[in-house]
C-alpha cells in the first residue's frame, strides 16, 4: 500500500491488506474493517478526532494508525483480528506515513524520518538529507524517496540507500512509486503527466492522464495505478507496463477505489452507492503475472492461539468475492435502524453476534491523544446516488460491470420508460434481464446467456429463452448472443415506432371492439376516426403489415391499441388479438368476429367529405 500526499484531507478513504484477506473502510470517527473472502465485519476501531488527525494503512496483516494531536503523534500498531493492540511509536513532533512497504511503515515529521518494524514495534532512524517530498513502496521492503531534490531506493531493513535516479530537470514530486523495473513519478507542476524510468536501460518515457489524479492506489505489482480523477471523480488505471498505458473504467464518479491484494480486481466506493468490486481483464501477454512480487506477506502474530477461530483459505474465485460482497452488504445494511434520539444503532441480534465473536472489542486502552477506542457497530451512510448520464448512464454503468463478470448492485433509481416496459410485459420478477440488455445495447457489448441466468437469479429456463422471457417476444436468441428485439429499442431509445403511426386520445376501452369502415379508405383517417371511441392507436405502415406480429408487439410495447385492417391481416392472424381496434368493411363479420361495434364510417362527418 501506498500512501500518497493531500490523502489526508479526505473525508473517506479503503484500504487493503497487501494478501488481500482484509478490506479497511476509514470514516471520520472509525475504521471498519472487512475481512476476504467472507467478506463479514471483522472489527471496528475508533479514532478520536477527523480524518484529518489520523493517517491509516495496512502493514502486512497488521492496522497502523499514525494519531496526531497538536505535535504529539503516536504510530498505533493494531491487530485487527481481535482487535487487540500490539505496540505503539510515540513521537514528539507533528509526523505523517510517507509510505508503507510489507512490515515496514517510513514516517517523517519534524526533520526527521523513521522506519517502523511493525513486526517487533520497533523505529530505526533512516538518515536522508533533508525532508521527504514523496515516497513509495518499491518492494517487500524497500522504498524509493525524493528528498532534496533527489530520487533514491533505500533498502528498508539495512536502511541503506541504493541505486540513485539522476533526471535531466529539477523535481519536485507529489508521488512516486515502482518496482524493480521501472520508477514511475509525478511532478508537482505537472500534476496530469507521469514520467516513467526504466531501471535496466535508463530510459524515460512520460503519459499523460486524462486528469489530474485525486487519489491513486498503487498495486502489489507497483506500476499498476488505480486513479480517481480530480475534476470529475471518474475512476481510471494506469497500467505502465504497456504502451497504451490509460484503461477507462465506465462507472459512476467514485469517493475512493483500492486494489484487493495481488488481484486484478479493484473495490470501489461509489458517491452515495455501496462498495462495488470490478475485475479488469488479465493481459494477453500474461505480463501481469510475470511481474508481480512473489512473496507472501506475513500474517500479524495472533495473540490467542484458538484453532476454532483460524480464517478460512485465501484462495477464491471471483464469484466468491462477488456473492460474498452482496451478502455481507444484505446483512449489514438490514441490520441497520436509525434512532431520532441518538447516533445510529446496529440490530441487537447483529451486535450481540459481534460481540460473541470478539470483534467489537479492543482489548487495551490507548493513549488519550488521537486515541483508538472500542465502538459498536455503525451503519453505512447511505446516500442517493445520481449518476451523471442519468438513468441510462447508470444502466450502461451496471450493464458493463456486469458483462466483465464483476459484481454490482443493480440500479434501484427510477428509470423511466424502461420500468413502464416491464410493467406492461409483466416481467417484474425478471426485470433485471431488460436492464441489461438495455444497458448492453447502449454500450455496444453483446450479452451470452450466462450473463443473463446472472441477473435473473439463475433462471436457466429464462436465459435459454423457455420460459416467461421468450414468451414476451421482446427478447430474441441469436447463437450465443442474446438481445432486445428493434422495437423495444426504438421505444426505450424514444425513437418514432417502427411498424406503424401513433394517434393520440384518452384511454376509451380495455376490450377488442369493431369499427366499420369501407376497406378503400385510408388506415390513418379510420385511425383519425376511431381514435375518439377506442383510445390511443398504433395504425400499420406497409412494415406493419408485412409482419403483423411485430406490428401487434410493437403496440404492446407502446401500450397502444393496434387499428387492424382485418381485410388485409385477418388470414394471418385469424383470431382478433386482445385489446385492439378490428376494421371490417361490414357489421356481419363483427357479429362473425362476436365484436361490439364502436363506430361506423357512414355516420361520420368523415363520409360526407
Amino acid at each position: 500500500m501506498t500512501l500518497v500526499a493531500g490523502e489526508e484531507d479526505a473525508a473517506f478513504r479503503l484500504i487493503a491488506s497487501p494478501s488481500g484477506t482484509q478490506v479497511g473502510v476509514v470514516e471520520p470517527g472509525r475504521v471498519t474493517i472487512l475481512g476476504v473472502p467472507d467478506l463479514a465485519p471483522v472489527a471496528e476501531v475508533g479514532i478520536d478526532g477527523g480524518m484529518e488527525n489520523h493517517d491509516v494503512g495496512f502493514a502486512g496483516e497488521r492496522l497502523v494508525v499514525l494519531s496526531r494531536a497538536g505535535v504529539i503523534s503516536t504510530l498505533h500498531v493494531v491487530d485487527p483480528t481481535g482487535p487487540t493492540k500490539l505496540g505503539e511509536v510515540p513521537y514528539r513532533v507533528f509526523t505523517r506515513i510517507a509510505a508503507i512497504a510489507g512490515d515496514l511503515v517510513l514516517t517523517t515529521g519534524g526533520g526527521a524520518t523513521l522506519i517502523v518494524d511493525c513486526g517487533k514495534v520497533a523505529a530505526s532512524p533512516l538518515p536522508l538529507r533533508g525532508a521527504i517530498t514523496a515516497a513509495g513502496r518499491l518492494g517487500p521492503d524497500r522504498f524509493v524517496i525524493a528528498a532534496a531534490g533527489v530520487v533514491e531506493e533505500w533498502d528498508g531493513y539495512k536502511r541503506a540507500p541504493g541505486r540513485r535516479i539522476r533526471l535531466d530537470r529539477p523535481i519536485d514530486l507529489l508521488h512516486v512509486g515502482g518496482n524493480a523495473n521501472r520508477i514511475w513519478m509525478i511532478n508537482r507542476d505537472e500534476p496530469n503527466r507521469i514520467d516513467v524510468v526504466t531501471l535496466a536501460s535508463s530510459s524515460t518515457r512520460r503519459y499523460e492522464l486524462p486528469e489530474p489524479p485525486r487519489r491513486i492506489s498503487v498495486h502489489e505489482r507497483g506500476d499498476l495505478l488505480a486513479v480517481v480523477g480530480e475534476t470529475t471523480g471518474l475512476p481510471f488505471v494506469i497500467d505502465l507496463a504497456r504502451p497504451h498505458a490509460v484503461i477507462r473504467i465506465e462507472t459512476a464518479p467514485v469517493l475512493d477505489l483500492v486494489w484487493l491484494g495481488r488481484s486484478r480486481t479493484l473495490v470501489l466506493q461509489p458517491i452515495g452507492g455501496p462498495l462495488e468490486l470490478l475485475t479488469l481483464p488479465a493481459s494477453a501477454d500474461g505480463t501481469d503475472e510475470e511481474e508481480l512480487e512473489p512473496a507472501p506477506v506475513k500474517p500479524a502474530p495472533a495473540p490467542v492461539a484458538d484453532p476454532s477461530n483460524e480464517r478460512p483459505p485465501t484462495q477464491w474465485s471471483r464469484e466468491d468475492i462477488s456473492a460474498r460482497l452482496a451478502a455481507w452488504r444484505d446483512r449489514h445494511h438490514a441490520g441497520v435502524v436509525r434512532d431520532d434520539t441518538g447516533p445510529i444503532l446496529a440490530d441487537p441480534e447483529i451486535a450481540k453476534s459481534l460481540a460473541t465473536s470478539g470483534a467489537a472489542t479492543v482489548a487495551t486502552s490507548l493513549l488519550a491523544h488521537g486515541s483508538l477506542s472500542s465502538q459498536v457497530a455503525k451503519g453505512p451512510n447511505l446516500r442517493d446516488r445520481v449518476h451523471p448520464g442519468g438513468w441510462r448512464g447508470e444502466v450502461g454503468a451496471w450493464a458493463r460491470t456486469i458483462l466483465a463478470r464483476s459484481h454490482r448492485d443493480a440500479p434501484t433509481m427510477d428509470c423511466g420508460i424502461l420500468d413502464e416496459l416491464v410493467v406492461r410485459l409483466d416481467l417484474g420478477d425478471i426485470h433485471h434481464a431488460i436492464m441489461l440488455l438495455y444497458g448492453a445495447h447502449l454500450i455496444a457489448t453483446p450479452v451470452a446467456t450466462y450473463d443473463l441466468a446472472t441477473v435473473t437469479g439463475w433462471k436457466w429456463d429464462e436465459a435459454l429463452g423457455h420460459s416467461t422471457l421468450a414468451a414476451s417476444g421482446v427478447v430474441r436468441w441469436r447463437g450465443e448472443h442474446v438481445a432486445l428485439v428493434k422495437e423495444a429499442l426504438a421505444l426505450l431509445d424514444e425513437r418514432p415506432p417502427l411498424t406503424g403511426s401513433i394517434i393520440l386520445a384518452p384511454p376509451a376501452t380495455e376490450t377488442t371492439v369493431a369499427i366499420v369502415a369501407p376497406a378503400d379508405i385510408d388506415a390513418a383517417r379510420v385511425g383519425a376516426f376511431a381514435a375518439p371511441s377506442v383510445g390511443a392507436l398504433l395504425v400499420p405502415n406497409a412494415r406493419g403489415e408485412n409482419k403483423p406480429a411485430r406490428f401487434l408487439l410493437e403496440a404492446q410495447l407502446r401500450g397502444l391499441a393496434p387499428l387492424v385492417p382485418w381485410t388485409r391481416l385477418g388470414d394471418a392472424l385469424r383470431v382478433p388479438p386482445p385489446r385492439s381496434a378490428i376494421v371490417v368493411d361490414d357489421a356481419a363479420i363483427a357479429a362473425n368476429l362476436e365484436l361490439l361495434v364502436v363506430a361506423t364510417w357512414a355516420t361520420s362527418a368523415g363520409d360526407r367529405d
